[in-house]
């Protein structure tokens, strides 16, 4: 906000500097909360779906951020050293990861089920308007979440 303000009375306004002074609030740094192995596994059991499946147990398994694997595609998973290649991770940083067995033949469900093409965890925004990178579909999905308040939750 402070930011705003100042860019508004100085370039806008064309006004002399006065907001130097202003004391930016420090951010808070505060310790991820991590949940138990077996929390982790009943998360993933109660999966409705293979496709919802192996995306939690392959960031689980694989330490992935969601935009890591948002941008996987089905030739990044190397089965034959049971390697998951993350291309321009953080810090554009292209890095390999373990794949997990149990993980392997789930995706290899998903496969035979989806055939996915481009990306390994195609999307309905992804694929609608034929985006060949998730940054552009991210505008999307930004709108589409935008829609979401309008459905009322079957439990409200």
């Amino acid at each position: 906000m402070i930011n705003s303000i100042k860019f508004y009375y100085e370039v806008v306004k064309e006004m002399p500097n006065r907001f130097y002074r202003v004391e930016r609030p420090k951010k808070v740094h505060t310790l991820p909360k991590v949940l138990a192995k077996s929390e982790v596994k009943d998360i993933i059991e109660a999966t409705t779906t293979i496709k919802h499946r192996c995306i939690l147990s392959l960031m689980y398994s694989s330490g992935l951020r969601m935009s890591e694997l948002l941008n996987l595609k089905p030739e990044d998973i190397d089965s034959k050293r049971m390697m998951v290649r993350v291309n321009q991770g953080k810090d554009r940083r292209d890095r390999l990861t373990l794949l997990s067995e149990k993980v392997l033949q789930d995706l290899r469900q998903y496969y035979i089920e989806k055939s996915p093409k481009n990306w390994l965890f195609e999307s309905y925004i992804q694929t609608l308007p034929g985006h060949r990178s998730s940054k552009t579909t991210e505008i999307y999905t930004h709108v589409a979440t935008n829609t979401f308040i309008l459905i009322k939750n079957p439990l409200d």
